[in-house]
């Protein structure tokens, strides 16, 4: 459930058989659900890639 003052939360899940929930909820009065969906697929494409997660190690 969205906030009073927010236009979208976000939600990572337990790590379950080696996979991980994300959940967006927006406020599609303020959030076009179509572009959503296309930032939580580049979120995903991310998540599967291993050189990201890397790159950010080697990056901190």
């Amino acid at each position: 459930m969205i906030n009073q003052d927010d236009s979208s939360i976000a939600a990572i899940g337990a790590s379950e058989e080696g996979r991980i929930s994300l959940t967006l909820s927006l406020d599609h009065r303020l959030i076009n659900g179509y572009e959503a969906a296309l930032f939580m697929q580049r979120v995903k494409e991310l998540c599967l890639e291993e050189e990201f997660f890397q790159e950010e190690v080697r990056n901190v």
